[in-house]
């Protein structure tokens, strides 16, 4: 499909106001909401921030990738959002109202993609005008634009990859896919959830190139070359640092170990710690009963005497353990886990008034999503393909290992884009219409 002449047929008018309402909207709630804008909280949604602006200015200071000066060098967060701090702090200063600007500016630019997408997959304009919308408007989003976390440059890198693949299936080339392959890297050394994808791309070239071996086996290899090409200097370093393999983070098995602690205590008895760790951590931590069971922080900087790759290996074999042994509670949590991934509901806790509203909102988008891929399939499935098998891989991730409502911000601008064609179709089934064509 040729974007730029069909965008030419259209109001640029229209996407510019959409892309700058996008911007303004974000940057009048960083400057009137945002309480404390030179203080990051120590508790609450944005506790991760603390971690990732204390690696960004251990970088700044030229004390490398660890939390403190004096401290080991860590790989529990990788390392696109720390760095994208420091470049940040390096030419602004320390200020994170400059971040929060930036992430407000990266917001638009993400609406502008979501645009495109919607108009390679459904060759329509209000398509992709009603998902900048949306996207513009949902609390969630415009909510996580103000803080210091991974999700506003996480969801950029996640779409300009997603609109690269779908241009390379869309028009395959050897170049295509291999920048495809680059910006997922890119994505994953933000946030890990992605490092399983390109066998779901691999799944996505056999259905579409069904029967060409040659091609499958081309673009996959040039797109894996891409992908480990962006990986490769990390997984270096790690190596250089830990003399082990560690593609993308240490806390893998520490996440995958509190989504199924089904106890309900995020601890680990220190009984099943082996003899040899059990005296380190016995010097580093705190005991807090006589039955030994200690307290693993969450990014256990404080166990200097302990390998984090060592570490993660035991939280990994606890939570197959603790699979293992409950299955029929496994299976219910991943279901609890789809409900909070989605709607923010089915947590220990009561369900919060926002967490309500963001059911709502989510379960109306979600709704007429559905009714878009009820009419007019068979139209628009190939091209759509790559989209349906993303949001089915993160929905999927999550509720195998760990599901918070702020996960999903990622891949709803996808559903946006599904609810604007469901929503098309109903206005036009209303008006008497049977269809809504593709243009």
């Amino acid at each position: 499909m040729d974007i730029k002449s069909f965008i030419k047929r259209r109001s640029l008018f229209h996407i510019a106001l959409l892309v700058l309402f996008t911007v303004i909207i974000r940057v009048g709630f960083i400057f009137l909401f945002i309480e404390n804008p030179n203080h990051i909280p120590q508790s609450g949604a944005e506790n991760d921030a603390v971690e990732y602006d204390a690696l960004a200015v251990s970088l700044l200071n030229g004390d490398g990738y660890k939390y403190y000066s004096d401290g080991p060098p860590t790989a529990q967060i990788c390392p696109v959002y720390p760095l994208f701090l420091a470049s940040i702090y390096y030419l602004f200063g320390h200020d994170y109202q400059i971040v929060r600007i930036i992430h407000a500016l990266i917001d638009g630019v993400t609406s502008l993609f979501i645009y495109l997408i919607a108009l390679i997959i459904f060759k329509n304009h209000y398509v992709g005008l009603l998902s900048m919308m949306m996207f513009a408007l949902h609390p969630t989003k415009l909510l996580y634009t103000g803080y210091i976390l991974t999700e506003t440059l996480f969801t950029f890198l996640l779409i300009c990859f997603a609109f690269s693949l779908l241009c390379a299936f869309d028009a395959p080339s050897k170049k295509r896919f291999l920048l495809a392959g680059l910006l997922l890297g890119l994505a994953t050394l933000c946030r890990p959830t992605t490092i399983l994808f390109p066998f779901f791309i691999l799944l996505t070239l056999c259905v579409i190139f069904w029967g060409n071996k040659i091609k499958i086996i081309i673009y996959f290899v040039t797109l894996l070359i891409g992908f480990w090409l962006i990986l490769s200097p990390w997984i270096i370093r790690n190596y250089m640092v830990f003399h082990t393999f560690v593609p993308t983070s240490t806390l893998g098995g520490y996440t995958l170990y509190i989504g199924h602690y089904l106890n309900g205590v995020d601890t680990i008895p220190l009984s099943k710690m082996p003899p040899h760790i059990k005296e380190k951590i016995k010097n580093s931590l705190k005991i807090y009963n006589d039955k030994a069971s200690i307290i693993i922080y969450r990014r256990f900087h404080i166990i200097p005497a302990v390998s984090e790759p060592y570490i993660d290996k035991i939280f990994y074999k606890e939570a197959v353990r603790n699979i293992c042994s409950n299955p029929r509670k496994f299976s219910v949590l991943m279901w609890k886990k789809f409900l909070r991934f989605w709607f923010h509901l089915a947590y220990p806790s009561p369900s919060l008034p926002r967490q309500v509203m963001i059911a709502i909102i989510h379960g109306i988008l979600i709704s007429f999503a559905i009714v878009g891929c009820i009419f007019g399939f068979s139209s628009w499935i190939k091209r759509s393909l790559p989209i349906i098998i993303l949001v089915g891989y993160f929905t999927l991730v999550h509720m195998i290992v760990l599901a918070f409502g702020r996960f999903n911000i990622p891949v709803i601008p996808y559903v946006m884009i599904f609810a604007s064609w469901g929503m098309l179709i109903s206005y036009n089934l209303l008006r008497g219409k049977r269809f809504f064509p593709i243009r």
